[in-house]
């Protein structure tokens, strides 16, 4: 109503001071908001940073900043604030914080119940809108109302407007109109408010009163018809909100807008990993600069110079052993080893000629190899000592045969595996002691196998080595890896699947029978039969292979021998293999005696059978014992290429059911994986991308048609993609080698970027590197040089495979064996 203007002049005058200062608060507030908001987050302004005000204006400009810890804290709360790093300067630091504590105070003083509220309201009515006021429309008000002063209106304009008298009906209609507009806006700003909308985005205008009526009934009709959805928006109100809590309240608008979000989160990675990368690119130069010629050439250089480097530390040794070995003939103890190398007859023994010359001879010859019974038949106690003693096959060492080696050295090192066979115990009946130590809690030498047990159980510091060189194909370790060693061995994958010549083989034996019973012969002729015809069949096909045969018994290893002398009568061009073979002799061996042998194939004969009358007694001789899984599993693990496994009964046959023998279990496992490839544990074999990159790599392969695997091979070692050769998917062509988890994880550059490498290509492998720089700054480029390389691969593979000499095979290879982590060698 115009008698409201009464407040017009004289109340205005009065108060213009204060309402002066609610213009400025607005205008200061502005100002803080535009600093805050350029530099903060929303959180901001809920913060209380004047303690970090008063300890960045205390220490900020110290040279010694950094030993205060209120400076420290005030910093790290600082940053918890702003959107991005801190300003550089402190001045700029400076100068958000009290903006900021500004801009607090200035909300302060607009609240809802505070003077400069009401007079705000009550001088400027629609145009104060309280601390969102805009300061530019207020101060149109007031020069104005300083103009209609300055002009000839007289100077109680103001009251003169007061008295003007309107008619009743039009006051009458003011009024009604008055009160129904300040009822819908008070109802519509509490809703709005409540249901968290945004006018702009709803009505296209930040102006409430600006809106039609028609247009709120419009969506006021919308909403009271779906109320059975007003979950959904509650839903989406607390999803915005974590979006400001988690710093992006940017995207708040255009979702609210209602554009296409639907790649939203992969714009926001790519912005983000972008804005990351070239981050980590200004930061660290040499990868914004990274060349890929320029940095093969540098490990090219490398694996150069180290293997040179290991070269020069073999001449290193051996001139100063050179330059160690004493001078002189005449006199003392290397006038001795001299006049003994001239005679001709009674020379001194060797115990006696340690005895008298033995420093001499420890200075010519530094490292003696010698069994435990040799150094007790050689060296007197008290006389020569060692500086590092080394027992190989430690499991198969007694402790009390060690004890006299290891009193004779200074350090000790024993390198042995307790998953192999234990010391013989043919002696333990004569030599057995029948009275029982007393129990006092320790444990003494003769309480133990061996001294492998013996160090383990006095806790020496202890390591495994978990390289596993000699299977140059994963399946011939893979077993023993699972079932024996946790899967803890690193074994290298070999790029040949499925192949003929490598790799663990199954050969039933459909005719075998085991002799059993009384006079019987306890063997399987018919197995022994097809292991020597299978002997002859490598002496003809393989020659150059170095051969070894295990059977699970003596009768059935005498057996082989009978059946190949038969073989080899009848076959006389074999005998240039048997007699001047591979530089590893052949040998036929029982299992207990087969440790420490390793050969290029090996021929495993399990013998035992249903006998003629179609009975099973479930009788594997030592493999039945304790420790009979020890004993498989050493007989397993001899072949470096390939292992052929002859067999008469299968997995099936083996019932454990009614046993608790570990070695019986282990071999109906066995048999199982040679027969089928498959290893029974239950444990999957699908394994992941280690990184996004190479999940990229992978994915634009596979658009051009390209067949692979990821992860192949074992824990531990494995190849980051393996391209399948499409003309034989039982090889692979290549392998693609990303710097992505496991090459960042190697520990030493030589294991890194040459060993890894190295081990690799003696098995077989063709690589290709892809360097992470190059595929982000150009993945076309080195995508089309990929594929290049894979037509070379795959050209070349068909030009071999087309001039390679067929080989005859009798196995039958086993069928897509479990990729497991890769191995290690076992000591």
């Amino acid at each position: 109503p115009l008698d409201r203007a009464s407040f017009a002049n004289d109340v205005w005058m009065k108060q213009r001071a204060d309402i002066d200062r609610a213009v400025n608060v607005v205008h200061e507030l502005a100002d803080c908001r535009r600093v805050v908001n350029d530099l903060g987050a929303s959180i901001a302004w809920g913060a209380d940073l004047t303690d970090v005000r008063r300890d960045l204006a205390a220490y900020g400009r110290s040279w010694f900043r950094w030993f205060h810890r209120p400076y420290r804290e005030a910093r790290r709360t600082l940053l918890g604030v702003l959107k991005g790093p801190a300003p550089r300067t402190f001045d700029k630091r400076l100068q958000f914080v009290d903006c900021l504590i500004s801009g607090q105070q200035r909300l302060h003083d607009l609240h809802l119940d505070s003077p400069l509220e009401r007079i705000g309201q009550t001088a400027f009515g629609t145009h104060w809108r309280g601390a969102e006021s805009k300061w530019e429309e207020l101060a149109a008000v007031l020069l104005w109302d300083d103009r209609c002063r300055d002009s000839s209106l007289p100077a109680d304009f103001r009251q003169i407007v007061s008295r003007w008298e309107p008619s009743h009906a039009a006051s009458q209609t003011l009024d009604e109109l008055q009160r129904s507009t300040g009822l819908v806006e008070s109802l519509v700003t509490e809703l709005t408010h409540a249901l968290g909308l945004s006018l702009p985005i709803l009505t296209g205008t930040a102006e409430l009163a600006s809106v039609p009526f028609a247009k709120w009934a419009k969506h006021v009709d919308q909403w009271l018809a779906a109320r059975d959805q007003i979950h959904l928006w509650i839903g989406f109100r607390r999803k915005l909100q974590g979006l400001i809590t988690a710093g992006l309240e940017p995207l708040i608008p255009i979702i609210e807008a209602g554009q296409n979000t639907d790649t939203l989160v992969e714009r926001f990675d790519l912005k983000f990993y972008e804005a990351a990368m070239r981050q980590v690119e200004h930061e660290r130069g040499e990868i914004k600069n990274f060349d890929r010629v320029s940095h093969e050439n540098v490990l090219s250089q490398f694996r150069t110079l180290d293997k040179k480097r290991l070269e020069l530390a073999q001449l290193e040794v051996a001139i100063a052993h050179i330059d160690g070995i004493p001078i002189g003939d005449d006199a003392g103890e290397v006038g001795i080893v001299c006049g003994e190398a001239r005679k001709k007859r009674n020379r001194r023994s060797v115990r006696q000629l340690l005895k008298d010359a033995g420093r001499a001879i420890q200075k010519m010859k530094p490292v003696f190899m010698m069994s435990p019974i040799s150094v007790a038949q050689f060296l007197e106690p008290g006389g020569l000592s060692f500086d590092v003693l080394i027992i190989d096959e430690a499991s198969q060492v007694r402790p009390v045969e060690a004890l006299g080696a290891v009193a004779r050295a200074k350090q000790l090192v024993v390198v042995g595996d307790n998953k192999q066979l234990p010391p013989s115990g043919f002696f333990d009946t004569v030599t057995g002691d029948d009275e029982s130590p007393a129990d006092d809690g320790s444990t003494a030498a003769g309480d133990v196998e061996s001294i492998l047990d013996l160090c383990q159980a006095r806790n020496l510091p202890s390591r495994m080595l978990r390289w596993h060189y000699r299977s140059r194909h994963h399946s011939l370790i893979a077993f023993s890896n699972r079932e024996f060693y946790d899967s803890k061995l690193f074994v290298v994958p070999s790029p040949e699947r499925d192949s003929k010549h490598l790799g663990l083989h199954f050969r039933f034996v459909s005719d075998g029978v085991y002799g059993r019973g009384a006079g019987a012969s306890r063997t399987n002729h018919n197995e022994a039969r097809a292991v020597a015809s299978a002997m002859l069949e490598h002496a003809k096909t393989t020659p150059r292979l170095s051969l070894g045969v295990g059977a699970f018994s003596v009768a059935q290893r005498d057996a082989i021998l009978d059946q190949l002398e038969l073989l080899r009568r009848d076959d006389p061009e074999t005998e240039s293999f048997f007699i001047n073979g591979p530089a590893d002799p052949w040998f036929v061996k029982n299992l207990e005696n087969i440790q420490g042998d390793e050969r290029d194939v090996i021929l495993i004969s399990v013998g035992y059978a249903r006998d003629k009358s179609g009975i099973f007694a479930m009788n594997f001789g030592p493999l039945s014992k304790e420790g009979g899984e020890r004993r498989l599993n050493v007989l397993i693990t001899r072949a470096k290429e390939r292992c052929e496994v002859f067999s008469s009964i299968r997995a099936d046959d083996i019932n454990i059911s009614n046993t608790n023998s570990r070695g019986t279990i282990a071999l109906k496992m066995f048999l199982k994986y040679a027969e089928t490839g498959l290893l029974d544990t239950g444990h999957s074999t699908g394994l992941d991308f280690d990184s996004e990159f190479e999940a990229q790599v992978a994915e634009q392969l596979r658009r051009h048609g390209v067949q692979l695997e990821c992860q192949v091979g074992v824990a531990g070692f494995r190849i980051d993609l393996a391209v399948i050769d499409p003309d034989q998917p039982g090889r692979y062509l290549l392998g693609i080698e990303c710097d992505g988890a496991t090459y960042h994880s190697s520990r030493w550059a030589r294991d890194r970027d040459r060993l890894r490498e190295q081990v690799l290509t003696d098995h077989g492998w063709k690589l290709y590197r892809i360097w992470s720089t190059d595929w982000f700054q150009s993945q076309d480029a080195q995508l089309r040089k990929l594929i290049d390389f894979i037509e070379k691969a795959r050209s070349a593979r068909t030009f071999q495979t087309n001039d390679e000499p067929e080989t005859q095979s009798i196995s039958q290879p086993v069928t897509k064996p479990e990729t497991s982590p890769p191995a290690q060698r076992q000591q």
